[in-house]
């Protein structure tokens, strides 16, 4: 009687082993999906805010000529440079939020490879 229960125990935690592995296969799994997905909306954003910076720079330049004329103030001016210079900032972090989000896939995909190996 003692041996089945022995093999009934045995069993069980070696289910139990194996559910635990599932489940944190799992939890890799949407981890990376969520970086991947995060990567992809980051990307997007940066196209966006480059075409921004883009059109606030042409803006820029023409009211500068425009001032040069005296027919806008350097106020004016100086207003959009101000929105240029908070665009590109969000550009840029949005690159460094990039390299980001490509070292944690990188380790979290790592960390997933390691616990399998285990």
């Amino acid at each position: 009687m003692g041996s089945r229960r022995d093999t009934l125990t045995l069993v069980e935690l070696l289910a139990e082993k194996q559910a635990a592995y599932s489940a944190r296969m799992r939890q890799f799994e949407e981890a990376i999906q969520r970086l991947y997905a995060s990567a992809k909306t980051n990307r997007q954003d940066q196209q966006i805010l480059a075409r921004r910076v883009r059109a606030l720079r042409k803006l820029e330049s023409m009211h500068s000529r425009l001032k040069d004329r005296q027919f806008v103030g350097e106020a004016r001016l100086l207003e959009i440079k101000e929105q240029r210079l908070e665009v590109e900032r969000e550009y840029f972090l949005a690159q460094n939020r990039e390299r980001e989000i490509r070292h944690e896939a990188a380790e979290t995909e790592a960390e997933r490879m390691a616990f399998s190996k285990d």
